[in-house]
Order: C-alpha cells, then structure tokens, then sequence
C-alpha cells in the first residue's frame, strides 16, 4: 500500500519531470531561433568561423535528438538520480542558449557601429565556450542513459 506521503511525492517529481522537459523543449526552440538569425541571416560580417564551428560541432542535429530522447523517457521517470542528471541536462542546453544569445547580441552591436562592413568581429572566446558547453552537454546526455539504462 502507497502512502500518502509516497503517492504526493511521485506524483511532485512527475510534475517536475514534465515542466523540465517543457522548459527543455522551449530552450531548444529557442537555440533554434537563435541560430537561424545568427547563421541564416543576409550579413555583411563573416561568420565562416561559426558556421564551421557550428557543422564541427553538429549542434542543431545533436540537441534536437536529446530533445525528442528525453520526451520519450520523461514519463518513465522514477529515479531520483536520473531526476537530477535531466535536471542538470536542462542547465547545460541553457548555458548553450546564452552563449548564442551572447553571440546574437554582439553581432547586433557590431552592426551599429560605423564601417562594421569593413570591421572584423572576433568570436573565439565565445566558440571556446560553445565546444566546452557541447562537450559537457554531450557528457550528461551519455550519463541520462547509463542512468536509464540500469534497472533502479
């Protein structure tokens, strides 16, 4: 027999588990978003740097997948530790977004400023951060499935 202390705490974590794979779902979206108006907008800056590194990295491809695998599992979810390292999963696709945003942002004031035609803009800190966020992201989402895998 459940108890009703047990049955509101399964049912708390299964609430959990949907908002976090909502709020996964809309930050890819927004990544998405992002990436379209950074790489797929008419530009006079070079963004053959990013757009290398983007294809390097097989971001957009690889993040929808995690997407669309963690919906698939999200409503299997019991384990506290798989609860956490989604959870954590989740902070890894903002941490992304942000850098985007960061990105997105800069290519904006970069465009106000006079002869920005003729200026160069440098992303390397940014395209830094984007490989070590994917490696990273990329090291959770391996360790969501060893967690999923194992009977708990």
């Amino acid at each position: 027999m459940i108890t009703a202390t047990a049955a509101t705490a399964v049912t708390a974590t299964f609430l959990t588990n949907e908002v976090i794979t909502k709020t996964i779902s809309f930050t890819v979206s927004n990544i998405y978003i992002l990436a379209k108006n950074i790489f797929y907008t008419d530009s006079s800056i070079d963004l053959y740097s990013l757009d290398k590194l983007e294809k390097k990295l097989d971001l957009l491809y690889t993040i929808k997948v995690y997407d669309l695998w963690i919906q698939e599992i999200s409503s299997n979810v019991k384990s506290p530790s798989l609860h956490e390292a989604i959870l954590h999963f989740k902070n890894g696709l903002e941490d992304i977004h942000s850098i985007l945003k960061n990105i997105d942002e800069k290519i904006k004031i970069h465009k106000e400023k006079w002869f920005s035609w003729y200026r160069s803009i440098s992303f390397q800190n940014e395209m830094e951060e984007l490989q070590s966020s994917k490696m990273i992201l990329d090291q959770r989402f391996n360790l969501i499935q060893r967690i999923n895998g194992m009977k708990l």
